[in-house]
């Protein structure tokens, strides 16, 4: 007898505990139907866990395809649909990845599989992503405060990417010349490998015959900055103009673009011979001389003294448009004189040869001259 009422009143403890264990586990799994606070799912990346807060799952979470322009997403895409207590109500979601995420990663939210968006207040530390989604909010699949989210989500890593930029992005190139402009490359998101140059219009056609470009190609080893000189020449073919160029750059997929705009000149030609040298007298031991230019692309003028009317020598190098000169005498006897100019093309033809014949006397301060052209 005592033994039947110790039993009697023992089996409806037992059986409470057992409904109190079954509730308890009910609460973090994910079985169909079920209202959940957390969940797992297997992704090409691994098992991810997402739990809610404020909020319990009906269906989810599951794996998504997606594929965004710009990102990598080594955990694919993680949809689930949730509901609130109330309409508009707000749902703390916390993914926690297999391992610790890469730097620059984000969270995006995917409206489909490829149009995917920063979450920009989502918080990414370690393992873990957090968010917050309002029911009827931007970040719900369905749009609508009915007490229910939709959520498909995904961690992005960007691409890796490069920038190139050139300085100068002007060149003046003579005809059968060349030029050099610096190329700087940025690799981004740790981009490394080679990457190919070439010169091209900037519409996309090829260059024009006789304007090319070198090296062909730069390589990305490390995570900074590379620097290389690039040289453009143009051959004495090239038509003298404006040509409007661009140098791209390409590594597998991906193609950058820096604009160039290249003139191309013609070489610059020898000056016109000056004319018209005379010589006036200034003082017994000094003499002018006066000459015409007649070119306009003279650097300078060189100035040629002789004793014998046949080797000369340099006495001085006048800036351009020079048309005087004095000369002091080393001594009272014959000089010649021609004057020629020059730029980078060469000097020009020589003027005539003035010569100043000397006296053989002095009468006081005055003296004798004669001027004669040649």
């Amino acid at each position: 007898m005592r033994t039947s009422k110790v039993f009697g009143w023992l089996y409806p403890l037992a059986l409470a505990l057992l409904l109190l264990l079954a509730a308890c586990g009910s609460s973090t799994g994910g079985g169909s139907g079920s209202s959940t606070t957390s969940g797992t799912v297997n992704t090409p990346g691994g098992q991810v866990q997402v739990a809610l807060q404020g909020g319990s799952f009906t269906q989810g979470p599951t794996s998504a395809q997606v594929n965004p322009q710009g990102y990598q997403t080594p955990y694919g895409g993680i949809s689930f649909t949730a509901q609130v207590p109330q309409a508009g109500g707000t749902l703390t979601v916390t993914l926690t990845f297999p391992q610790d995420l890469p730097q620059g990663a984000v969270l995006l939210k995917c409206t489909s599989s490829t149009a995917c968006n920063p979450i920009q207040w989502a918080q990414i530390q370690g393992r873990t992503a957090t968010f917050q989604v309002r029911d009827g909010g931007p970040l719900d699949a369905d749009g609508q405060a009915n007490g229910r989210i939709q959520d498909p989500v995904a961690l992005g890593v960007p691409n890796p990417d490069f920038t190139i930029a050139l300085d100068p992005d002007t060149l003046t190139v003579q005809q059968g010349s060349s030029g050099t402009t610096t190329l700087t490359l940025t690799p981004q998101n740790g981009f490394t490998g080679q990457v190919t140059l070439t010169l091209e219009r900037q519409d996309g056609t090829s260059a024009p015959s006789g304007i090319s470009l070198s090296p062909g190609s730069v390589n990305v080893a490390g995570s900074g900055p590379v620097t290389q000189t690039l040289t453009v020449s143009v051959e004495s073919s090239v038509a003298a103009g404006s040509y409007a160029l661009r140098v791209k750059a390409t590594s597998g997929d991906l193609t950058r673009y820096a604009n160039l705009s290249l003139t191309v000149t013609a070489p610059p030609t020898p000056p016109a011979a000056p004319s018209e040298l005379r010589l006036t007298p200034s003082s017994p031991t000094a003499i002018d001389l006066r000459w015409t230019d007649n070119s306009d692309n003279e650097e300078g003028f060189r100035l040629e003294r002789s004793t014998d009317g046949t080797n000369f020598s340099v006495i001085a190098t006048l800036p351009a448009n020079t048309t005087t000169y004095t000369d002091t005498l080393p001594s009272p006897t014959t000089y010649y004189y021609r004057v020629k100019a020059f730029n980078t093309a060469g000097e020009s033809s020589p003027s005539n040869v003035a010569t100043n014949s000397w006296a053989k006397g002095y009468l006081g301060a005055k003296y004798f001259s004669s001027n004669e052209y040649q």
